[in-house]
């Protein structure tokens, strides 16, 4: 939600409302910290597919294994998931001064 800011003072990122006048507000725009697109939802995801194929036909031997890869391949795709932020770093940390 955009913050008013009273007329004359400075804000990051401020955008005028109305008409520029002395008595208008400024409006700053909050940061939100969105995600980067993660092909790794996709790949857990994936994983449930031999699960439930698993779990229909567990009785047989393709079923137990179809379970235990469905398990192993989802558990991957959740530590892929969760480490790929931290692989990636912080994009939204300010440069050091004379880090050029």
């Amino acid at each position: 939600a955009p913050v008013a800011v009273p007329a004359g003072a400075s804000a990051d990122h401020a955008g005028e409302v109305g008409g520029g006048g002395p008595n208008d507000p400024v409006v700053a725009e909050e940061h939100i910290h969105m995600p980067d697109p993660s092909l790794w939802p996709l790949i857990m995801t994936a994983g449930m597919l031999p699960l439930a194929y698993g779990l229909i036909y567990s009785a047989s031997i393709g079923g137990k294994l179809a379970i235990g890869l469905g398990v192993v391949w989802m558990i991957c795709g959740m530590f892929g998931w969760i480490i790929e932020p931290l692989a990636e770093g912080d994009d939204d940390e300010p440069a050091l001064a004379g880090a050029h």
